[in-house]
């Protein structure tokens, strides 16, 4: 299994849970606030570098999370919650998902 991580909005919490998957679930990192109003256009990015992974919205930092495993070995990453992605960019290229 490659190991891979988490970003989930969890709106009817209103919150947002960080995690890693490597052959288990490490420890989850929840911040308690929502940084999205529901039904808004936002801009997301996530910028990893290292171990770590920096989520902006709207071009202000929300968080940095400490991915528990070394960037070489981490190649999916999956967003959950109530949105629509209405595109994502790697590297300035548009890119599809399934």
């Amino acid at each position: 299994m490659t190991p891979a991580w988490v970003v989930s909005f969890r709106f009817t919490e209103r919150s947002v849970v960080l995690n890693t998957y490597d052959g288990h679930w490490k420890d989850e990192d929840r911040a308690d606030f929502m940084p999205i109003d529901d039904w808004r256009l936002v801009d997301l990015v996530i910028w990893k570098y290292s171990s770590k992974m920096h989520i902006f919205i709207n071009n202000y930092e929300f968080a940095t999370y400490d991915m528990n495993t070394p960037l070489y070995k981490s190649n999916t990453m999956r967003i959950t919650g109530d949105l629509e992605i209405l595109g994502v960019k790697m590297n300035g290229w548009s890119v599809e998902g399934n």
